[in-house]
Formats: structure tokens, C-alpha cells, sequence
């Protein structure tokens, strides 16, 4: 009996009665010979590669293209941020991150957002120190996240039109001593007809402008817009010496 573990295949030889001694040395050939044309027929059957699926040929729409390569460009960069791990100052750090988020986020749209209620209220003055303030502490808190490599890798693993002008891209990240993929989406707005982030979700239901806005409204219920922009100057003072 031959068996094929690969392909669940038995091949089996029956064996035949005894015949006169003057057939024997003719049978035995004929034996031999089948049991190896079998063994053959086996053997090319474990060793022959399984069909691969073909990759979908069908390309991104162009908008959804242009959409993903902004958020792998941000991935690639920050990942690229953390190898450079301690040879870079935390200053040098976040520079490189306010440069990303000038070219590759709607900061001033994200600050907004993330006031909610009360922003028409603020003057021009107020809104200007909030933006400021605001990116400020975003940079910082990105700075700080990425100043070690971590063997991260992110993929992207898909996309949703979810109105005029706005796209959400799915990607996933990887760590190396985790098993579990994490699910990290960016919320992005075409803005003079190029496409920025305007929001990050990780898990998927968690929106950082929202938490954003549930932090800064307890703050200002407490303390007032000039308590909430102390409590951000402070923080952001904090971040280097973490």
C-alpha cells in the first residue's frame, strides 16, 4: 500500500497466487514493474503545486487611490520616525510630525471638531490660540508615541465612500509580539482637491476627534477656554520629559 499524505491518496497492489516456478522471474517483473508505475502516478500527485487565486485586477478608483496612498505615506513616515528611534531629539521628532500634519492632516478642521459646541462663540483671536494649541498638543502626543520602533507594519485592507468628498481608508497594524491584528481607519475630506485626514478610529467605533471633544468639554465645564488651553500648554510641556 503507497499512501499520499498531501492529497489523501492510497494506491493499493493485490497480490496475486502463486504460479509455477518457470513463470516466476516473468511475473516478478511485472510486478515490479507496476508497483513503481504506481509509486510514479503517487508521487507526481503529492509533488504537483495547488492553484494559487489570482490577484483582483481590478485597480482602485482613482479618488480611492489617491485617498489610501496619503494614509500609507503618513504609516510609512512615522514608521520610518520611530527606527530613527533615539538619534533623533524629541524636537527633531516633532518637527517631523508638525511637517506631516501640515501636508497630510485638516489640522484646523480637527481642532474645530474637536472643541464642538461653543466654537462659533470663541472670537477669531480665541480660535487662532486654540488651533495653535491644538496641533501643537497633537504633534507632541505623536512625537512621544513614536520615539522607539516597535517592528510595527501596517496594510491596507480596504475602503468606503462615505459622502461627497470624504473617504474612509481601512488599514491594519502589526506588531510583532501580538497576535491580533489591530483595525486602525482614517476619516479623510478632499480640500481644494487634494484628500486630508480629518479623523483616526482605533478600534474602529472609537473616533479620536470625539474623545478629543469629550476631554476638552469636561475641561471647559471645569475651568473655562483659558483653564483648557493651560491644561494642553502643560501637557505639551510634559511630553519631552516622559
Amino acid at each position: 500500500m503507497l499512501s499520499c499524505p498531501a492529497k489523501g491518496l492510497i494506491f493499493f497492489v493485490e497480490p496475486r497466487p502463486a504460479q509455477p516456478r518457470c513463470f516466476g522471474a516473468h511475473l516478478s517483473a511485472r510486478l515490479l514493474s507496476g508497483a513503481l508505475s504506481i509509486f510514479l502516478m503517487g508521487l507526481i500527485a503529492c509533488t504537483t503545486p495547488a492553484p494559487q487565486p489570482k490577484p483582483d485586477p481590478d485597480p482602485l478608483p482613482v479618488s480611492a487611490a489617491q485617498a489610501r496612498d496619503v494614509v500609507l505615506g503618513v504609516q510609512a513616515s512615522l514608521v520610518e520616525l520611530a527606527k530613527a528611534g533615539t538619534n533623533l531629539g524629541f524636537e527633531e521628532r516633532r518637527s517631523a510630525v508638525m511637517e506631516l500634519g501640515r501636508d497630510y492632516f485638516a489640522l484646523p478642521l480637527m481642532a474645530q471638531l474637536s472643541y464642538g459646541k461653543g466654537w462659533s462663540d470663541l472670537t477669531p483671536d480665541q480660535q487662532r490660540l486654540f488651533v495653535d494649541t491644538f496641533t501643537l498638543f497633537r504633534c507632541s502626543s505623536v512625537a512621544k508615541l513614536n520615539s522607539r520602533d516597535r517592528g510595527q507594519v501596517y496594510r491596507f485592507t480596504g475602503y468606503e465612500e462615505i459622502g461627497d468628498d470624504r473617504m474612509m481608508i481601512r488599514t491594519g497594524l502589526r506588531y510583532p509580539n501580538r497576535a491580533l491584528e489591530i483595525v486602525v481607519d482614517y476619516q479623510l475630506i478632499r480640500m481644494e482637491g487634494r484628500w486630508k485626514i480629518v479623523d483616526r478610529y482605533a478600534p474602529p467605533s472609537v473616533s479620536e476627534v470625539a474623545m478629543r471633544r469629550s476631554e476638552y468639554r469636561t475641561l471647559l465645564e471645569k475651568e473655562g477656554f483659558a483653564g483648557l488651553i493651560q491644561d494642553m500648554e502643560r501637557r505639551i510641556q510634559d511630553y519631552p520629559t516622559q
